[in-house]
């Protein structure tokens, strides 16, 4: 178990959003969270991070200097342990995608951009940046993106990986996606989710929010359903005509 939530209740301006929720995450798990608008699946996901504060309970992050908690521990603990790829782009647009993943390796920038070492020179640098896109690449034939391109020329799904690439380069075994497969056409949603369960089997731990129940493939281990202020989970084969009744079934309240 690398991630645990116990008796974990949230709010969002007052109003109760999860009450007494239990959960376990265990190393190298790819893991989805659904939900209605509204049910809290970011301000869940925004809580681990120590990025939201309107919260009760229980978060344990494992690490090998013991456990971690976003309210026990300082952001330079928690950057070491858990990345994130936000659903929008917090960068500015003419960022070149090598300058973007050099700030996951950059000294002194707030979390979630910590960073987790110390740079090294400009060549082991691009050396790994190279490193980090190569691994976006799900085929030998897949060309890699450029690493001097600007951030403002990507497409959708480009931009994705590239966010992707970026929480890979802060080397944690946590990763928290919110909406990674939003606003991507059809074959950039595949290829996002392929490269998540690639990730899965690096040992990867991958805990992501969606609403494309359709795109919820075979690599999944975990579905987790927000619903009427608790969680459900699913296994990963679960059925889409079942997901979605339960959502309708939520909607219905």
């Amino acid at each position: 178990m690398i991630l645990e939530l116990k008796n974990f209740s949230c709010a969002h301006g007052g109003v109760v959003l999860l009450r007494d929720v239990n959960l376990n995450l265990n190393q190298g798990s790819l893991v989805a969270l659904l939900g209605n608008n509204g049910s809290g699946k970011s301000t869940l996901l925004r809580s681990i991070l120590g990025l939201h504060h309107e919260w009760q309970g229980e978060v344990r992050i494992s690490a090998q200097q013991g456990i971690i908690s976003p309210k026990k521990n300082n952001p330079q603990d928690l950057s070491k342990q858990v990345s994130v790829v936000f659903s929008s782009l917090p960068f500015v647009p003419d960022l070149s995608i090598e300058e973007c993943i050099e700030t996951a390796m950059d000294q002194g920038t707030a979390f979630p951009f910590s960073p987790k070492k110390n740079k090294g020179n400009k060549r082991q640098i691009q050396e790994k940046i190279v490193g980090y896109l190569d691994l976006l690449a799900l085929s030998s034939e897949q060309k890699r993106i450029d690493p001097k391109r600007k951030l403002d020329t990507l497409s959708d799904g480009e931009l994705k990986k590239v966010l992707i690439a970026r929480a890979l380069a802060q080397e944690t075994p946590i990763m928290i996606m919110d909406e990674p497969l939003s606003h991507l056409d059809h074959l950039s949603k595949t290829e996002v989710l392929a490269l998540l369960g690639k990730l899965k089997n690096m040992g990867k731990t991958i805990l992501f929010s969606t609403h494309d129940l359709h795109y919820l493939g075979e690599d999944l281990d975990q579905i987790l359903l927000l619903s009427k202020g608790g969680l459900r989970s699913l296994s990963g084969g679960s059925s889409l005509r079942e997901l979605e009744e339960s959502l309708l079934e939520d909607k219905r309240g």
